[in-house]
């Protein structure tokens, strides 16, 4: 599988050994917990732990995922505020960014996103310039035509 860049690992074969005594047993066949059998355990439901757990859950393995926080998403969950209908970025303001159509494509299946292009610009003598520096700075400020 390792020459197929959309394998990811997911296509390994499943455990066929089990444990089911009702402790808690961790081996090549999975992880017997509280009487039941899991092939998979994914520790957080931020980011990585979500889609691990769906990627694993995709393709027939039994996930067990632990979270601490009430919710998933990890330090990217937001909710909408019940006085004001607002959303509200409940860890501080996130970006997604990808120029990789099956990453776009992958998380389109999960939630409506709102359109946002990320700009940041300086005034430099009455001049706006894109920051970081880079050759259009450049050519803006010193009135070049650098390629």
């Amino acid at each position: 599988h390792a020459s197929d860049p959309t394998d990811h690992g997911m296509n390994a074969p499943k455990p066929s050994e089990t444990s089911q005594d009702g402790r808690s047993v961790v081996g090549e066949a999975g992880v017997a917990l509280g009487g039941e059998f899991w092939d998979c355990v994914i520790v957080g439901a931020g980011l990585s732990g979500a889609v691990l757990a769906e990627r694993f859950a995709s393709t027939g393995y039994k996930v067990l995922v632990l979270e601490k926080r009430d919710h998933i998403g990890g330090n990217c969950y937001d909710y909408t505020d019940a006085e004001t209908g607002i959303r509200v970025n409940k860890y501080g303001a996130h970006i997604f960014h990808t120029q990789m159509d099956h990453v776009w494509d992958y998380v389109q299946q999960f939630s409506e996103w709102t359109p946002y292009e990320h700009e940041v610009v300086a005034n430099v003598g009455g001049i706006e310039v894109p920051v970081p520096a880079n050759i259009t700075t450049v050519n803006a400020l010193y009135d070049a035509s650098i390629s």
